[in-house]
Parts: structure tokens; C-alpha cells; sequence
């Protein structure tokens, strides 16, 4: 009877124990956060790719992506997690070759004073190109020196690097080098490789060929090969863009990019030293820095740290321009870094510039995968010093959706609404209260355990020996 009361006693510490842990744990609240956002899944249901935007990004209260969590419309958390930590359980898929098309712009380097040039551009309904060519009114254009238009506009996915098909005879050779720019409209044009060599050569029965130029992962639209100083352009028989890897679960998102204003640092004594503000933890891959004013250059060093009492860190050393010729603006080249999620970042001009230098950011908004789990509509919470995402195990998810399909998973992207405040500011701020609730509770804990140890060792102690 003393042991079956004892044992009772001990299923009541369990249980006591059970309720202090189960309280301690309660999911994250809508409440706790700073700013939510409905998410528009097209009035359907199943699991969607979803797209930080800058919004999001800048409601963040660290740099983890810890603070922003999916909910129905009960207030219950659904699940969600970034694709980034979901990429081991997919293999990426090499997508096939795109055969772009391609157009020969002829460039006049003959024409006399008062000569003018006609650009004729025509596109389909689908916006793709149908015509591109040029009319000299006068002047004699060198024959064969020409650029190359190619055209991207009907891509989906981001193009990693060219390979272009030669027009040669089989033991002719050729070298060259090309200069690639990139557009939206076919109006401005920005640099993003030069010097990139092309050759065919063949000595003795052997055969030696350069055929691909290596890009930055570029979005554009449009694509322009222009020969480098003196050199030729290459005689084409066709060219095809390769495209970034398929990750077999949701599809890569174009890169963004955003401009920060920079101020004199009032912490620096020496001039030219310039700090910015991302405003929230962007992943930042590339930075790509401009001076304010025309015809300016200097050797800058750019730097980065996640808050105010951390050390700056260096990221890039970099030689920047910007030149101006009838109304053209010429730039250095943008410079690629190891992803960051600094917030504040600072430049440092040599010689000392007097005015802030122009800062672009680019980076690859982070995915997440969101189940739309209980009634709709669903919202996205983002900022908090206190709630934190569930662990929801999507890894499984994606691992037994591509084993039952072997052709590969591509759910539907969802999108993010206009967003509106919850608690707003006072979410992202860290509370200096002391927890008296959550102290007490982890005390009972404590105790609890502390009780069923003691409770224990006195059986032990007075079991019957053998």
C-alpha cells in the first residue's frame, strides 16, 4: 500500500512536470510581433514557395530569420521554414541549354562629321525580338565590325555564362576578346564582363577552342557582345545561354538591388569616411560602389558589422569610376562577396571624396516553404525580440514528395499583400522586466525534479534485499 501510494505520488511530480515544460513552450503568439502581412496563395491549398521581400527584411530583429513565422487565420502556427536549409534533401538539376536568339548591330567607325545612325527595333506580341539592325545615312561602315544582340527576354531563370557557336572552317583559326553589357530595355546598358577571349586554333592536326564566356548571374533581359578595343567580332553561328542549376523544389529568385544613402561618419576623424544603413539582414552578395559626382576616381575599401558595438570587418578593395560622354555614364564593375547579413556598412575614399559615394546592394531574396495548414487566410509575422519560430521538420516534406515524384517538385510561389502593424516597435525591442513567471515556473521545474531524484534513491534504499 506505502509503495502503490508512493508510486502515485511520483505520477503526480510527472504530470507536474509535464505541465510547468509544456507551458514553458507555448507557441509563438501574433501578438509578439511587429508587422504581419496576408499571404495570397490564389485561393488554393497544398505547399507554396514564398519570397522574402524588402518589407519583410527590414521588421527583422536579428540576422537568423528566427522572427518570422507563418499563421492561419485561427492564430495557430502553420508550417514554415526557408528553402536554404531544405537544399541537401534536394539534388539541384542541370537545365538544358537555351538556344537564344541573336541579332548583328553594325557599328560605323568611318562616319564622318553630321553622319546619323538609325536603330530599328521591333518586337512580337510576346515581347520577343523581331527585328534589330541599324542604318548608317551616310559614312561607310567598317564591314564586319559589328555587336551582338542576344536575347534573354523569354527566360525564366537566371543565365550563369554564353557559349557561342563559331562559323569556321574546320582548320581556320580565330581569337578574339568580347565585352558584355546587359539591359532591361535595350536603352541603358550596364557592363558586367570584359575581356573575355574567344578563340579557335589548330596546329599540327590539333584543335584548341574557347567558346564560352563566363558571366556574373545576370536576370537581363538582354545581352551585348562588343568587340574589346581593335578586336573582331566573332563569326556566329548560334548561341546558347546556360542557365543556373533547378534546386527541384522552387525556383531561384532574381537577384535585387537596392541603393543606400551613406553620411560622414561623425565616429571617423579622418575625411572621406562615409557609414550606410541596409535596415535590416539582407543576404548581401555583391556591392557595387559609384561616386556621386562625374568624372571622379579613388581607391576605396568597403566594410561591414552587424550592429554598433561590433568590429568592423572588411569585405572589398576596389578602384571606382564614373565617367560621362554625351550623356552616357560609365561606372566601374560591381564586386561579388560571401553572402552577409550586416546591416550597417562603411566606405572609406582615397583620396577623401567630399560627398558620399553611391552604395548598391544586390542580393538573392531568401525562400521559405509554408503549408497552408487550418482555415485561411494566412499571414506572415515578421519581427520580435521574444517569439521564435517552430522547427517544423519540412527536411522529411521535401525528401518523400521527390522520392514519389522522380521528375522533380516545383510547388506554386506565393505572395505577400500589403502589410499593416501589430505590435510595432516595442516587438523588436528586447525587455528589460525581469520574467517573474517564467523564473517561477522554471523553479517548480526544478523542484519537481529535484523531488522525483529524492523520491527515487529512498526506494532504492528501502527495497528488500535478497
Amino acid at each position: 500500500m506505502n509503495l502503490s501510494s508512493s508510486l502515485r505520488r511520483r505520477r503526480r511530480a510527472v504530470l507536474l512536470v509535464a505541465a510547468c515544460t509544456s507551458t514553458l513552450v507555448l507557441a509563438a503568439a501574433r501578438a509578439d510581433f511587429a508587422w504581419q502581412w496576408p499571404i495570397d496563395t490564389a485561393g488554393r491549398s497544398g505547399v507554396f514557395s514564398l519570397a522574402l521581400t524588402p518589407e519583410v527584411y527590414r521588421q527583422l530583429a536579428g540576422a537568423g530569420l528566427d522572427d518570422v513565422v507563418a499563421f492561419n487565420t485561427q492564430g495557430d502556427e502553420i508550417p514554415f521554414g526557408p528553402v536554404s536549409q531544405l537544399q541537401a534533401a534536394a539534388q539541384p538539376r542541370e537545365r538544358e541549354p537555351y538556344p537564344a536568339p541573336w541579332f548583328p548591330v553594325p557599328v560605323a567607325t568611318t562616319t564622318g562629321a553630321g553622319d546619323t545612325v538609325s536603330l530599328h527595333i521591333e518586337k512580337g506580341p510576346d515581347g520577343r525580338l523581331r527585328r534589330l539592325d541599324a542604318e548608317f545615312a551616310a559614312g561607310d561602315p567598317q564591314r564586319g565590325a559589328h555587336e551582338i544582340v542576344v536575347d534573354l527576354s523569354q527566360l525564366d531563370a537566371s543565365v550563369r555564362a554564353l557559349e557561342l557557336d563559331l562559323d569556321l572552317p574546320a582548320d581556320a583559326s580565330f581569337s578574339t576578346r568580347l565585352d558584355v553589357s546587359a539591359s532591361h530595355d535595350l536603352s541603358n546598358w550596364r557592363p558586367i564582363a570584359s575581356g573575355q577571349a574567344v578563340l579557335a586554333l589548330t596546329r599540327d592536326g590539333q584543335r584548341l577552342e574557347r567558346r564560352r564566356i563566363e558571366l556574373p548571374v545576370t536576370a537581363a533581359h538582354y545581352l551585348r557582345l562588343s568587340p574589346s578595343g581593335d578586336a573582331t567580332t566573332p563569326p556566329l553561328a548560334g548561341v546558347r545561354a546556360l542557365l543556373l542549376p533547378d534546386a527541384g523544389f522552387a525556383p531561384v529568385p532574381a537577384p535585387e538591388r537596392l541603393q543606400l544613402e551613406g553620411r560622414a561618419d561623425a565616429d571617423e576623424d579622418a575625411a572621406g569616411v562615409f557609414v550606410y544603413d541596409s535596415g535590416g539582414p539582407f543576404p548581401i552578395e555583391r556591392i557595387d560602389v559609384v561616386p556621386a559626382q562625374d568624372f571622379a576616381v579613388a581607391d576605396v575599401v568597403v566594410s561591414s558589422r552587424g550592429s554598433g558595438q561590433a568590429p568592423w570587418r572588411e569585405r572589398a578593395r576596389m578602384t571606382v569610376f564614373r565617367l560621362a560622354d554625351d550623356g552616357d555614364a560609365f561606372t566601374s564593375l560591381p564586386v561579388a562577396i560571401a553572402p552577409v547579413r550586416d546591416r550597417q556598412w562603411r566606405i572609406q575614399t582615397r583620396p577623401a571624396q567630399r560627398h558620399a559615394p553611391r552604395l548598391h546592394v544586390e542580393y538573392t531574396p531568401d525562400q521559405f516553404l509554408v503549408m497552408t495548414q487550418g482555415p485561411a487566410p494566412y499571414a506572415l509575422a515578421a519581427g520580435s525580440a521574444k517569439a521564435t519560430r517552430a522547427p517544423h521538420p519540412l527536411q522529411r516534406l521535401v525528401a518523400e514528395v521527390r522520392d514519389a515524384r522522380r521528375a522533380g517538385w516545383t510547388p506554386a510561389a506565393a505572395t505577400l499583400g500589403t502589410g499593416q502593424a501589430l505590435a510595432g516597435e516595442a516587438a523588436r525591442q528586447a525587455s528589460r522586466e525581469i520574467p517573474w513567471r517564467q523564473l517561477l515556473l522554471w523553479s517548480v521545474l526544478v523542484a519537481g525534479a529535484v523531488l522525483l531524484v529524492v523520491m527515487v534513491l529512498r526506494l532504492l534504499r528501502q527495497a528488500p534485499r535478497s
